[in-house]
């Protein structure tokens, strides 16, 4: 109990103590927005302050055609040791969807601090371009793939995922270059997107399911939904290329809260491929 007097400032010193063991894993919000977005005009500090208040490891700036990185202003604030984050950016094309990239490659010589440009190339060659702005590797998100066609790649190309082969209205703009699916965009709620990713796999295409808060507003913190992914945070520290592999090979799940371990007991983890046992059974 505090009692605080009219006019009277008094400080309360306490520790906070970790209710779940997330050892071994890392939250990250692969969509959020600030200030460099043009629907967007919240601080990198603010986001950088959210992201330590809710226990999200990596934030990740996705700004519309804009490379961002919160980095400077996480040292500034001394997160820097709680908060991570990295180059990335949003490929906005206005026509057949978007697209998030990370982590990439931050050039302050370069238009947009080294942002691909998406205006002039169609989806084949943009994804091939994003590929080109990391001489490393990087992981290409498809963000919300249905609704409004200009921002929307599964409606805009035609895509019937639950047909086999799958079926495409506009076969010359599909390619399959890219790693994961936003399913969940803003929540937790169930949509054709999951159809549409349960076909794709279904069909050979083995793309992660994922998710971002695709946050804009001060008022809507990162970070709901998250991913988990089954990765050592030190590790990220030191390289976030060893995100990547990570994401692009399914070693992560989506929440909207609860911290779940999920594994077969021989020990194959999220993301793994185990055989059935002598009667045809896998035990988790």
């Amino acid at each position: 109990d505090v009692t605080v007097a009219p006019g009277e400032d008094k400080t309360v010193a306490f520790a906070l103590t970790q209710a779940v063991d997330t050892t071994g894993w890392v939250s990250a919000d692969f969509h959020v927005h600030a200030r460099w977005s043009p629907d967007s005009d919240v601080p990198y500090e603010l986001r950088i302050r959210q992201a330590a208040t809710d226990d999200l490891d990596l934030p990740i700036i996705t700004e519309h055609v804009y490379i961002g990185d919160a980095t400077p202003q996480a040292q500034a604030l001394g997160l820097d040791q709680t908060v991570l984050t990295f180059p990335a950016q949003e490929v906005t094309t206005f026509a057949y969807g978007h697209f998030n990239a990370f982590p990439l490659v931050l050039d302050p010589a370069k238009p947009n601090l080294g942002a691909v440009f998406p205006f002039d190339k169609e989806a084949p060659e943009l994804f091939q371009a994003i590929r080109d702005q990391n001489p490393a590797d990087e992981i290409i998100q498809v963000n919300h793939p249905r609704g409004a066609a200009a921002g929307a790649y599964f409606t805009y190309v035609g895509l019937d995922a639950l047909l086999t082969p799958i079926g495409i209205t506009k076969p010359e703009l599909w390619s399959t270059e890219w790693d994961v699916i936003e399913v969940f965009n803003g929540g937790c709620a169930l949509t054709e997107v999951y159809d549409d990713w349960i076909g794709l796999y279904g069909n050979g295409y083995h793309k992660t399911l994922s998710s971002g808060s695709d946050t804009h507003d001060a008022s809507k913190p990162p970070g709901s939904p998250r991913n988990w992914i089954l990765l050592d945070r030190a590790a990220l520290e030191a390289d976030s290329q060893t995100l990547v592999p990570a994401a692009r090979d399914g070693n992560m799940f989506v929440s909207c809260g609860p911290f779940v371990r999920f594994e077969a007991t021989d020990g194959t983890p999220m993301g793994g491929q185990t055989s059935v046992d002598t009667d045809g059974k896998v035990t988790f």
